[in-house]
């Protein structure tokens, strides 16, 4: 008995003390592990940069997954990666027309597959944009297959161009034009004792009209009206001219979708293949085996490279003639601020980094926002004169939107490039106070004190009694400056006469094609041709295209795709159309509204489709 206690007491040792030994190795084992992970990582991220070797006989497969951007957003703030609450993708829109437009005439490359189940949107000139490429991709006699479980209306726009359009059995094409609806909160304000006085200067400039009005003022919603009308004539004849329909078909399913589902039993997937705007109808799960056995050279394999990985392009530093391109991309915020927004210090502290490279013998500024804070959109303006002043040639190239804060930076410039639908103009300033007396009031809060002046509180924003008519006159007087100054800069930068001016002023929208009809833009272009247009002014024939951008670490980088490769992904979420977003947003853009003297130069029927 003693001798089996014995043996059952050293077990008991050796079981402890082995255990103990794995409790003390097992932080180095992790540790271990956490390292070999991250060098796997690394490596990976590293090899991004490097193009990939393709297999003959594959498809460039373009997920488009999340909104359209001209530069991805990376977090750099470990809180944002790791707790945020949405993590929305982004499709760079530069790297996708690089990869179709290399793709064309890539003879390792049979055609396209395009996944636009979780596409979110775009605006309608960088829709138009990525339809038109792959409209010349086809050119080449490749095949395009576009699928989605149900086609939205901007999916589908990318998707017309494509040799087989393919939905899911009970997907289908849904159409449904343009709505442009805001919450109006004066009955609110009105409820709670808060008056908001507009001090807005332009008739068309309605940014702010929201928060002073209970409905839509007449003419913003014929402005809104108009704008809608020419996008959407033009998009309707693109999508007609590539699925060769009638004039009219779109139209036609748009305002008969009841009857024509009635006529189809219900069946949104078989009505929209009748009307031909859908070609084939497959399972998810049968792609695969669809695509082997009609776009594959072996049956038994489809092949396909992400687009993403497949097209590298690689800047040279080292030439002596360089075009330098700067993005103002978001909203024109002032002060220092985060990737997704054009702060007034970055943009311009960019400007004067360019200043001090002599490579640089030509400039283009590339335009993507609705504009933004009236000192932010100054202090860039005034960066990029800098630059004129050393007779280097500075070319704008706008995007989905050039509008308003960012229409001031490109008045300035030596030539503007637009596309067809980029929106653009709104040449006006927006501007409100909040009188909070009557909110206070019923909130049982007072505020006392002294004050040396009667505009000891002026750019307060919020006051808890009613500002002084002449601290109000004062801010009226300060908003018709700027405005006249938008106008003479606007007419000495684009030799219009101010008469003509401000007929074109007070806030208006237009799109590309209207703009160049009216002076405001020199040509209908993108990006390259505002490369190429800069290097002619500058009187270079061979030269380098360099960005400028402010340098992140690629550990920062590195983390957003390393928690994507993880499956930290949170879901997306598509938050235009919830009444309860827009609500919220009210607040949470106030962030966007820093101007030191809460002057905008702000776009407020710049349109996004989704």
């Amino acid at each position: 008995m003693v001798d089996f206690l014995k043996k059952i007491l050293n077990i008991s040792k050796i079981f402890f003390k082995n255990l103990i030994s794995f409790i003390l190795f097992l932080p180095k084992l992790l540790t271990g592990l956490i390292i070999i992970a991250g060098i796997v990582f690394f490596l990976r991220f590293s090899s991004l940069d490097r193009p990939i070797d393709v297999e003959d006989g594959s498809a460039l497969y373009i997920p488009m997954e999340g909104l359209i951007v001209e530069e991805k957003t990376s977090n750099t703030d470990l809180g944002d990666i790791f707790f945020q609450e949405t993590n929305t993708p982004q499709i760079d829109l530069h790297q996708l027309l690089n990869a179709i437009e290399g793709a064309k005439n890539d003879d390792k490359i049979l055609g396209i597959f395009i996944d636009l189940s979780d596409f979110l949107g775009g605006y309608p000139a960088e829709l138009l944009k990525i339809t038109n490429q792959l409209e010349d991709f086809k050119l080449s006699g490749k095949f395009i297959i576009a699928y989605s479980d149900f086609f939205s209306q901007s999916a589908y726009i990318i998707a017309s161009p494509s040799t087989e359009i393919i939905s899911y059995p009970s997907g289908g094409v849904l159409f449904q034009g343009f709505s442009s609806k805001r919450l109006f909160f004066k009955d609110f304000f009105d409820k709670i004792g808060l008056e908001v006085i507009n001090l807005s200067e332009g008739q068309f400039k309605t940014a702010f009209e929201n928060l002073t009005l209970s409905s839509m003022s007449e003419d913003d919603k014929n402005q809104r009206l108009n704008l809608f009308s020419n996008i959407w004539k033009e998009i309707t004849d693109v999508i007609e001219r590539n699925r060769e329909l009638n004039l009219g078909s779109i139209d036609y399913f748009l305002n008969n979708i009841d009857q024509i589902l009635e006529q189809n039993g219900g069946d949104w997937g078989k009505a929209s293949v009748e009307y031909k705007l859908i070609d084939s109808l497959v399972k998810r799960g049968d792609l695969e085996k669809y695509f082997k056995k009609e776009y594959s050279k072996d049956e038994n394999e489809w092949k396909h490279v992400d687009y993403r990985n497949y097209f590298k392009s690689k800047e040279n530093n080292d030439e002596e003639n360089t075009v330098a391109v700067v993005n103002i991309l978001g909203p024109i915020i002032d002060g220092y601020q985060t990737s997704g927004a054009a702060s007034g210090d970055n943009i311009s502290a960019l400007f004067d980094k360019a200043l001090k490279n002599d490579q640089i013998k030509a400039m283009v500024v590339r335009v993507n926002t609705p504009g933004g804070s009236v000192f932010a959109s100054e202090l860039i303006r005034d960066a990029l004169i800098r630059v004129k002043e050393k007779n280097i040639p500075i070319v704008t190239s706008m995007g989905g939107v050039a509008a308003s804060g960012g229409y001031w930076v490109a008045a300035s410039t030596d030539y503007i490039f637009a596309e067809d639908l980029t929106i653009t103009g709104s040449i006006g300033v927006a501007s409100v106070i909040f009188n909070a007396e009557g909110t206070f009031n019923k909130i049982g809060l007072n505020e006392d004190g002294v004050s040396s002046s009667v505009f000891s509180d002026t750019y307060r924003g919020i006051y808890s009694k009613r500002p002084d008519e002449r601290l109000i006159n004062l801010n009226k007087i300060i908003i018709q400056n700027i405005y006249d100054k938008f106008i003479n800069l606007v007419s000495e930068g684009r030799n219009i006469s101010i008469e003509d001016v401000n007929k074109l002023a007070k806030g208006q929208v237009w799109i590309g094609k209207d703009a160049l009809k009216f002076n405001l833009i020199d040509e209908i272009g993108s990006l390259d041709d505002a490369i190429e247009k800069a290097a002619s002014l500058a009187e270079i024939d061979e030269y380098n295209v360099k960005r400028i951008y402010k340098k992140k670490s690629r550990f920062s980088n590195f983390l957003p795709f390393l928690i994507n490769e993880i499956g930290m992904k949170n879901e997306i979420i598509n938050k235009n159309l919830d009444i309860e977003y827009r609500f919220e947003a009210l607040f949470t853009n106030i962030s966007n509204y820093n101007d030191p003297k809460a002057l905008y130069y702000l776009c407020g029927t710049c349109l996004f489709i989704n």
